[in-house]
């Protein structure tokens, strides 16, 4: 008995062959992507737009510039022609390749103060921990007695 499509030996769709489903859906992608290209074949790309706008901002700034050499800094068109410019410059900087990115430097932080001998108030004041000798004996309390096991069993 023959394992896919038939009774017959070697019937059926063999393995790695699209089925009819799958062939119709590569297809209508195809269709799709063609008209999508057709369609947006005269349209030009933001990055495009964006450096048209901020030469055309920049070409007005320069010619207000030259008409009124000793005033343009007062003059209200040229201050604007030069926020547009630096608006559509800041917009278009997103699409530059490469991308630059800003590093933040710090300065490193100070070096750890040398240990100073503490007042004897002070000394008196900190907990230290409990020392548990295990060479000599064997502790008294309980957990000196694990703490004992564990590092005579990591020998």
């Amino acid at each position: 008995m023959a394992q896919r499509g038939g009774k017959r030996e070697n019937a059926g769709r063999k393995p790695g062959i699209p089925n009819r489903r799958t062939i119709g859906r590569e297809i209508v992608s195809d269709v799709i992507f063609e008209e999508i290209q057709k369609r947006n074949a005269g349209q030009r790309r933001g990055m495009t737009v964006l450096e048209t706008q901020m030469n055309f901002w920049m070409n007005r700034a320069a010619k207000i510039q030259r008409d009124n050499p000793n005033n343009c800094d007062k003059d209200k068109d040229f201050r604007y022609a030069m926020d547009q410019a630096g608006r559509f410059a800041m917009e278009l900087t997103k699409y530059q390749v490469p991308k630059f990115k800003s590093i933040d430097t710090r300065e490193p932080p100070p070096l750890p103060k040398a240990p100073t001998e503490q007042a004897p108030a002070a000394a008196k004041a900190t907990k230290t921990a409990k020392v548990v000798d295990i060479t000599e004996g064997r502790p008294d309390d309980e957990v000196g007695n694990i703490y004992a096991r564990l590092v005579r069993g990591a020998r």
